[in-house]
């Protein structure tokens, strides 16, 4: 326990209590003292009451005073990445909540859920016997674009995203269609989620009391970053925040930050005061300067700002480059950032939220089966036994012209959509349509999980509903050619032909390559870009499937003179899809104790959603998966549920059952 002193000031929303202490630098801080940290009894604590508390990530927590100990009055948001950790679970409901959480955010996709648990290891105990060519036909149910490098928009022409060519005709890669069937039996077959960043996220909600809380104390913590050789220095410097315009001070650099407006102008700047010449500064660790550099914005890094030429030489020039900085319970500089409110890094990646225990199935079922880049057995790379041949498609243009559309969307930092959150937890803030984040799972929570799989809705292409419609012109009314692409697909009824090659699979596995290439009717595939937007829907059929058993081929000199094996029979490959399921089923049922008791594959919850998201005969309308805007359109209903009310995203089955399906 650290000691300090009580302070109590009034102010217009009541009494606002804070703790002056001594930290390690000897210097006097004072900091505010959340609800949640107040330990004593308000109603008789005294200013300049002797104060004993705790420091998590520079915040106080469980501030006593002796003699006047008790409970706090309400428990709201832990302070600290380390408190979050502690406290294993969701926040308590604001004292300001009403009713319940909002959960009709809409999305032109869903998720797959993904638990590592049911992660299923290669199957070792069959020999790989069959080999040969499965040709299908592929017929675009809605428009169809596999894009080759886009062409870059400027001022005054949008980006150019156009059909990948070769030898004058319009072709699909192999690697997309390959990359598309391994995507889908990851999660036939239960195998690991590949497609998950272990790289950390950052945050920023300025209005957020578990952000403030990082940066609370009144003393402006800057100074200046240094590198001599692989090592880096800061010099803490004393910063005074000026009004933006403000005459400059001898002495001084003015830096400007940007990003907070009053009144439509930049309404602060920084001044940071020369430091003492024979000052070398403290060493930081080389992981505080890496996070440094991944939580950039692309505003900062622009060539107008800090872009890395103009970074590297004030390194290397005195002063420095001029830093904010925020520093631990001990004084230690923890992170740094360009701006006095900058993005902090998530304690956890997604890949460690996605595998809790930091263990994954070394080698799973389709690693085996496509291959792998270093991730195998032993640690080696090894070649894939399905090829694909590009296919050149035939179809006509959708438009002349193109659709013009704004690509992205939500990144993985929306937590409503990305996080698996708890409705009942969740409360709307009172007097607005809006769910309070202080109170959702995070990247800084032990046991948040991730939502699994992301795959996009099949539906109709309704320009009506494309993002971004806010964003399209500019104030003057002319189009904003920077955020706009403008896509050429070919039309609806473009047809290709489907050549995979399989080399010695085992019967479990060409089962599983078959349940991945023959849906269930009225099921599709999605391929290529443009998925949001309603474009990709692909129907695939087997035409020929001459993979016959090497043994048999190779037993005697009359087969190996004999004429080529037949093809299988339709009721052979039903035959072999059904093992795979069966094998599969029996195998996560052992794995997995919650799906014990499930009887058939397709009720095995990751199969359930799949076949909803797939289901091109029953899939949504436009309207009900289109993308959010960021705020509301005036005169557009649709557009109150925006991003901006932190609604939780349905499941498949809800978003189906909410809505009327409409057929092909």
């Amino acid at each position: 326990m650290q000691k300090g002193i009580l302070k109590i000031r009034q102010t217009r929303k009541g009494r606002e209590y804070l703790v002056e202490y001594v930290n390690a630098r000897g210097k006097t801080i004072q900091t505010a003292i959340m609800p949640q940290n107040r330990h004593f009894d308000q109603a008789t604590a005294v200013d300049n009451d002797p104060l004993e508390f705790e420091l998590l990530n520079g915040v106080p927590v469980k501030c006593v005073v002796p003699g006047k100990e008790t409970a706090p009055v309400a428990r709201a948001a832990p302070a600290g990445r380390q408190n979050l950790e502690a406290a294993q679970g969701y926040r308590s409901a604001p004292a300001n909540a009403q009713g319940r959480a909002l959960v009709d955010a809409v999305a032109p996709y869903n998720f797959v859920p993904f638990d590592a648990a049911a992660v299923l290891p290669a199957f070792e105990d069959e020999e790989g016997i069959w080999s040969g060519t499965i040709t299908c036909s592929l017929k675009a149910l809605t428009p169809l674009l596999v894009c080759a490098r886009p062409e870059k928009g400027s001022e005054t022409a949008p980006g150019i995203c156009r059909f990948m060519q070769a030898n004058g005709g319009n072709i699909i890669p192999g690697t997309s269609i390959k990359g598309m069937f391994r995507a889908l039996l990851e999660i036939l077959s239960f195998s690991n989620m590949e497609q998950v960043s272990a790289r950390h996220l950052f945050w920023r909600t300025v209005d957020r009391p578990a952000y403030r809380e990082f940066f609370s104390g009144e003393e402006i913590l800057g100074g200046y970053l240094r590198k001599s050789g692989a090592e880096y220095t800061l010099v803490p410097v004393r910063v005074t925040p000026r009004e933006a315009g403000a005459p400059r001070v001898k002495g001084c650099e003015r830096v400007e930050t940007g990003g907070l407006f009053k009144n439509g102008k930049k309404s602060r700047d920084y001044d940071f005061h020369e430091p003492p010449a024979d000052v070398k500064g403290q060493p930081l660790p080389a992981e505080i300067v890496n996070t440094f550099w991944a939580q950039l914005t692309p505003n900062q890094e622009s060539p107008r700002r800090w872009a890395k030429a103009r970074r590297e030489e004030r390194l290397k020039t005195a002063p420095g480059l001029p830093v904010f900085y925020r520093v631990d319970e001990r004084g230690e500089v923890a992170e740094l950032g360009f701006c006095r409110y900058f993005r902090l890094k998530y304690k956890y990646s997604a890949h460690e939220l996605a595998y809790p225990d930091g263990v994954r199935v070394p080698c799973d079922f389709v690693t085996r089966l496509f291959g792998s880049a270093g991730n195998g057995l032993d640690g080696s790379a090894f070649r894939g036994r399905v090829t694909v041949e590009a296919a050149r498609i035939q179809g006509a243009p959708y438009r002349e012209n193109g659709l013009e559309a704004v690509l992205g969307g939500p990144k993985p930092t929306c937590l409503p959509l990305y996080l698996e959150q708890d409705a009942s937890r969740v409360k709307t803030i009172a007097k607005g349509r809006k769910n309070n984040l202080e109170y959702m799972k995070n990247y800084n929570d032990r046991d948040a999980r991730l939502r699994g799989r992301k795959l996009y809705w099949h539906h109709d292409v309704d320009e009506s509903f494309f993002p971004g419609r806010e964003t399209m012109n500019k104030r003057d009314g002319t189009k904003n050619n920077k955020v706009i692409t403008r896509l050429f697909p070919l039309d609806t009824g473009a047809e290709a032909r489907i050549v995979i090659h399989v080399e010695r699979l085992t019967a479990t596995e060409l089962g599983g390559l078959f349940e991945a290439i023959q849906l269930p009717a009225g099921h599709a595939h999605k391929l290529g870009m443009g998925k949001s937007l309603g474009l990709g829907s692909v129907r695939l059929e087997i035409v020929d499937a001459a993979v016959f058993d090497a043994r048999k081929l190779h037993g005697s000199l009359v087969e190996r003179l004999g004429q080529a094996p037949a093809s299988l029979s339709v009721e052979k490959i039903a035959e072999l899809r059904k093992g795979f399921r069966n094998r599969i089923l029996a195998a996560v049922r052992e794995r997995c104790r919650k799906w014990r008791d499930i009887g058939e594959y397709d009720e095995l919850p990751p199969i359930r959603a799949l076949r909803i998201l797939m289901d091109y005969q029953n899939r949504p309308k436009p309207a009900q998966v289109r993308t959010m805007t960021l705020r509301h359109i005036q005169g557009d209903p649709l557009t109150q549920v925006n991003f901006g009310n932190h609604a939780i995203l349905p499941a498949p089955e809800e978003v189906i059952r909410n809505g009327s399906a409409q057929g092909s």
